[in-house]
């Protein structure tokens, strides 16, 4: 997973002028691949195990162009909330990433 995410950053810095495809399309074209990339950026900041536990995640479009994704609460009760995160659907950027209720 480390090296998927280490690839994917440096995809995203050396081709961020490039991103869309000449009708200018999506990078990230499904909440399938919007829910992907979040846990390849959420797994190293909070944890695989406690990502996992927050599954299943949704993932929804805003404004035409921002992945909104969202974790669950575990059915028992913990401490802590769940996954949350912003991407920009045309490059892969991160606006919001965070884990609260």
């Amino acid at each position: 997973m480390k090296i998927s995410f280490l690839f994917f950053i440096s995809f995203m810095l050396f081709s961020n002028d490039d991103v869309q495809d000449e009708k200018g399309n999506f990078l990230i074209k499904d909440q399938e691949m919007a829910i992907e990339l979040a846990q390849i950026y959420w797994e190293p900041v909070y944890g695989k195990k406690r990502i996992k536990s927050r599954k299943p995640f949704s993932a929804t479009i805003s404004n035409d162009s921002i992945w909104i994704v969202k974790g669950r609460l575990p059915k028992k009760r913990t401490k802590g909330g769940s996954p949350y995160i912003e991407i920009n659907a045309y490059s892969g950027e991160v606006y919001v990433m965070s884990f609260g209720k």
